[in-house]
């Protein structure tokens, strides 16, 4: 159903009432009781005109039958259906259209299309629990609600504002507010608002400032079970510490509860300074890639002299927040020893490779993602040339943001990888422009620029080297650095692989795996190439027998006739021979056959894989927290 056909929970508990048939039989005050006396004033819910001719059962007989098929009905709407339904058999004149009401006190209408919570809810004088998961509510009253009331869940609805929940509720120990679309709650909770509230669900909403969701939870003072789980701010990596550091009375926190040993651990981390409650950082590490050996033809070895020269290079790209500061490490920041932060923290280390990402290695942008002011953008790992046993990627990276909201985007989209190939040529001779390749080669910047002027200057003047002593000269340099030179440069995606990561916002940290790339499927002008080239192998293969079998019947023809005696033997001999070559030709073209289709067959596919490591960082200590602002200050 659509929200346009919703219906209000009024006509929800009517249609429920309706299905539990207690003014039918075996429920109800009919003929088939025995010693029934009937009743004059019987309201309209409770219809007593039923078959005259209906035999008589006994009260036990008809609570029997209330259990069996095909007169058991669905009573999990509420837990005082099966106790109504007894009743209605047992003293039927007790229920009437005023007082049925009075019966309940649970209420369970989950999916049932109501949009409006209207006051009929007030003659439930007794409900201490009502549920109205998954529906469509938008707003509710609490001035419709009963004041005995104690649960309140509306797990699953439309519900975006939070002022509307100010009213008080004098016994309300529960109210669940889960996967609604609720931002903020600032404002919203007094201090008399609930004063008997011992847990709170606010899990999967928009939530992002966990500062201001925080201070309004402080005028709770008797709350003790919290969910937070699946909002923005669940993503930040001091989110557990500050919550239970700053709620002491909280028990369980998302499902889990709360050592002493744990409180002890996040003591005062709500009160560092410069600690971001905002702050997300979130971990990927690339390591080895293999399997790629049969991917495609290397038409040039790498190791080869011969100049210009085909390299292949592999690197990985994926999807990350546009708003974000990248940091390069081998370890994490908080794990450091006092020696090893101070080494980090000296700005007189020139030797050591700095934590943050260079210019150099920043990755170029191949797409951004249109949606929402393109908050997303492609990174780039470095290019690794080929090998044949695995290509080391080595790629670490820290990638710190506090725009938590798309964050949660990204996770619950999943990190797509993909694999590029870049096919190279480069050579040792300089061209016209002087542009050369980085790949995965250190090229001397300072004494670049000089020597490529020098060249230059001293061209016209030497006449040109023949191609021995060319390759004298590099052989020379061998064991030393060459410069080389990107001529061109092809670069397509040939694999793709998808990591699920909504575990992340369910409160996984951590993921480690040897994953499969998928690989992209060969271009349709491939595959034609490669099927002319197999019409045009056969065809050959083909012709050949018939070629030959011309040339010897030439050649017999050429032969002078014999004499009659031998001509017969002769004549015997020879279709017996034809009759063997028959055979022979024909086990010869099945053989063919054979291994022309074992030789047509594609190989499988190798497996190619990646080795990926995925951290949501949480920080586990107060000390883990100030050592990772000491070392970013």
């Amino acid at each position: 159903m659509s929200k346009n056909s919703g219906i209000p929970i009024s006509q929800a508990f009517s249609y429920s009432l309706r299905q539990l048939a207690i003014d039918e039989f075996p429920c109800g005050n009919g003929r088939w009781r025995s010693g029934n006396r009937w009743r004059c004033d019987a309201p309209d819910l409770l219809n007593p005109f039923k078959e005259q001719n209906a035999e008589s059962e006994s009260i036990q007989s008809l609570l029997e039958m209330m259990e069996n098929e095909p007169f058991k009905t669905d009573l999990d709407w509420s837990e005082d259906c099966d106790r109504l339904r007894k009743i209605a058999i047992k003293d039927p004149e007790k229920i009437t259209k005023e007082n049925i009401f009075l019966y309940f006190t649970k209420l369970r209408l989950v999916d049932k299309n109501i949009t409006e919570v209207d006051d009929i809810l007030l003659k439930f004088k007794n409900l201490k629990d009502l549920i109205l998961s998954a529906n469509w509510i938008q707003n509710i009253d609490l001035k419709n609600l009963p004041k005995k009331l104690e649960v309140l869940e509306l797990y699953g609805n439309k519900i975006s504002s939070f002022d509307q929940f100010c009213c008080s509720l004098p016994v309300l120990t529960h109210i669940g507010l889960g996967s609604n679309t609720l931002t903020t709650i600032n404002g919203a909770i007094h201090k008399n608002c609930w004063n008997h509230i011992l847990s709170m669900d606010l899990s999967f909403n928009g939530l992002t400032s966990l500062n201001t969701t925080l201070h309004a939870l402080k005028n709770l003072p008797t709350l003790s079970n919290l969910l937070l789980i699946g909002n923005p701010l669940f993503l930040a990596s001091c989110y557990r510490g500050v919550v239970i550091d700053t709620l002491k009375q909280l028990t369980v926190l998302d499902d889990t509860h709360i050592t002493a040993d744990e409180k002890h651990r996040y003591k005062g981390i709500s009160k560092i300074k410069d600690v971001s409650v905002e702050e997300a950082i979130f971990e990927i590490n690339l390591s080895s890639l293999k399997g790629i050996k049969s991917l495609s033809d290397l038409e040039n070895d790498n190791s080869s002299e011969e100049s210009p020269r085909i390299e292949y290079r592999y690197q990985i790209s994926y999807p990350f927040l546009l708003d974000c500061t990248v940091k390069k490490s081998q370890k994490t920041i908080c794990e450091m020893s006092g020696s090893e932060k101070g080494l980090e923290l000296n700005p007189e280390n020139e030797d050591r490779p700095s934590t943050c990402e260079t210019d150099d290695e920043i990755a170029n942008v191949d797409s951004t993602v249109e949606d929402q002011g393109n908050c997303f953008i492609r990174r780039k790992t470095k290019e690794r040339a080929w090998c044949e046993d695995e290509i080391k990627i080595d790629y670490e990276r820290i990638l710190i943001t506090t725009d938590l909201t798309n964050l949660k985007r990204f996770l619950l989209e999943g990190l797509r990888l993909e694999l590029i190939e870049n096919k190279v040529v480069v050579s040792l001779d300089s061209p016209d422009d002087g542009n050369s390749v980085a790949g995965d080669r250190e090229v001397d910047k300072g004494n670049k620029g000089s020597k490529s002027k020098a060249t230059q200057k001293e061209k016209p003047k030497q006449p040109a080297a023949s191609k021995t002593n060319v390759s004298k000269n590099r052989r020379k340099t061998k064991g030393e650095m060459a410069h080389l030179y990107e001529l061109s440069r092809e670069s397509k995606v040939i694999g793709a692989l998808k990591i699920p990561l909504d575990d992340f916002v369910q409160g996984r940290k951590f993921f480690e795996k040897q994953c499969t790339i998928l690989m992209e499927l060969p271009n349709d002008n491939e595959s034609e190439v490669q099927q002319e080239e197999l019409k045009e192998s056969k065809t050959s293969n083909m012709k050949k027998p018939a070629s030959l079998d011309g040339k010897k019947k030439g050649r017999d023809l050429k032969k002078p006739p014999s004499p009659s005696g031998q001509r017969t033997r002769s004549a015997m001999s020879s279709k017996a021979n034809k009759g063997e070559k028959q055979e022979k030709i024909s086990k010869a073209k099945d053989m063919k056959t054979l291994g022309e289709i074992a030789e047509n067959d594609p190989e499988p596919p190798s497996e190619i894989t990646l080795d990926v490591v995925l951290t949501l960082q949480n920080w586990k200590t107060t000390k883990e927290a100030e050592n990772w602002v000491d070392a970013t200050q």
